[in-house]
């Protein structure tokens, strides 16, 4: 039964994943100099909880990106995350919500997944330093094209 709900829950999510456009199409809604403000991911384990912040800052510290641990942001990042296990390894799903924190309109949705081999019996077993910075590499680089294409000065 855990597995088929951890199943609906990573299709829910993989679902809710959209191209990474903004929704808004007056684009002098979107703050002209951004500092992000990582604020968590979603009903995780702490330790999962604390790698992803480790990984947050330190991706955007070398992607270049301002970055702030208080609540002083001008946009808001927060992620969701799924595990599910299967006979053959384990899936991750993760969306990535950046909101303005002015008007707590969603500038964007960025969001993947990663197959791992690994087949746990706790699959928030695979989550690792490693992973996680993997999937902050990819949700970053995914927020700094939408911020090109939107003129969004980084």
């Amino acid at each position: 039964m855990i597995r088929v709900a951890a199943l609906l829950s990573a299709i829910l999510l993989a679902g809710c994943v959209t191209p990474a456009v903004s929704n808004d199409p007056d684009a002098s809604s979107v703050p002209a100099g951004i500092e992000l403000m990582y604020r968590d991911v979603g009903d995780v384990p702490g330790r999962v909880q604390d790698l992803f912040f480790a990984a947050a800052g330190e991706r955007a510290f070398i992607k270049d990106i301002p970055f702030t641990p208080g609540s002083d942001g001008t946009v808001w990042m927060r992620g969701f995350l799924s595990t599910v296990s299967s006979g053959s390894g384990t899936l991750l799903v993760y969306v990535f919500d950046f909101d303005d924190r002015t008007t707590g309109q969603r500038l964007v949705r960025i969001g993947g997944q990663i197959n791992s081999r690994a087949t746990p019996e706790d699959p928030w077993d695979i989550v690792d330093y490693g992973l996680a910075a993997d999937v902050m590499d990819d949700v970053l680089d995914q927020f700094i094209d939408w911020a090109n294409e939107n003129g969004v000065g980084l």
